[in-house]
């Protein structure tokens, strides 16, 4: 009698490299939560948290901290947090005084996120060696659109637009409606 095995694929199966991405795959390693509050320490968590982001409700609070500094490898291109129908990102994303470098944009409204609705709070980080290019819309290092509240960050990288610095592009965020507070930029802004 022949017996068959059949294997049975398990998250657990991934491997990750040291940057948080699958090994062979397109998967990224998850995020850890610790008291309803997502747990970055890597490049792999950053993008596993804008999928979740991207799969939320509009209005439904995601919070996030980074538990470390994040650098995206060269050849990732960066797509800003937002809903699947481009609404704003909703919570609390506290960088924990770390950073995130190496956000390459290609032509996408935003920087780490495409805008911040009015209850949410971003605050506590820096970009740094990264070049946002948001196309023809709106572009700043932390948002395209900000309606919330963003405290104690700072870039240093590049903002770029293809029509230019006259349009909605800023080293923070590209449009303010809300509150920018002790931040600075000493990137570039084209």
């Amino acid at each position: 009698l022949g017996y068959k095995y059949i294997r049975i694929w398990s998250p657990d199966d991934e491997v990750y490299d040291e940057n948080g991405f699958e090994i062979g795959g397109p998967g990224y390693q998850p995020a850890e939560q610790v008291d309803g509050v997502y747990q970055i320490k890597n490049a792999g968590n950053l993008f596993w948290f804008a999928e979740q982001v991207k799969d939320s409700s509009f209005g439904e609070a995601i919070d996030a901290v980074l538990t470390n500094n994040i650098v995206i490898p060269d050849d990732r291109i960066w797509s800003p947090i937002a809903l699947a129908d481009n609404s704003f990102y909703t919570g609390t994303f506290d960088g924990d005084e770390y950073t995130i470098s190496g956000i390459r944009t290609n032509g996408s409204q935003g920087g780490l996120f495409r805008g911040i609705t009015a209850d949410s709070v971003v605050k506590n980080m820096g970009i740094i060696n990264s070049v946002i290019n948001s196309g023809s819309s709106y572009g700043g290092a932390i948002a395209g659109t900000n309606y919330g509240t963003i405290e104690n960050c700072y870039n240093t990288g590049t903002v770029m637009s293809e029509y230019g610095a006259n349009l909605g592009i800023g080293g923070i965020a590209g449009w303010n409606y809300g509150t920018i507070r002790e931040c600075y930029n000493t990137g570039t802004i084209d």
